[in-house]
């Protein structure tokens, strides 16, 4: 039985039953494909925007750090 599980793929998957619904039936995917694009789009313009906020929070802490040093030295005066 080992040998034909290892040698199985999705083409040996007749039907497939999700939630009392048919995803697969007769090995004809019954999947919505414009849904299923329309969120991974969704999904992928979401991480733009979250990488882009925390690419502007990083840079915010970088600038206010060297503004704080620079006030610092200058408050020192010139080193001797």
């Amino acid at each position: 039985m080992r040998a034909v599980t290892l040698s199985a793929d999705v083409s040996n998957v007749e039907h497939v039953i999700v939630d009392g619904e048919f995803s697969k039936r007769d090995v004809r995917l019954l999947a919505d494909l414009a849904k299923a694009i329309s969120a991974v789009q969704d999904s992928r313009d979401y991480l733009v925007q979250a990488a882009a906020a925390a690419k502007s929070l990083a840079q915010a802490a970088v600038d206010a750090e060297a503004l704080e040093e620079a006030e610092g030295a200058q408050l020192e005066g010139p080193v001797q």
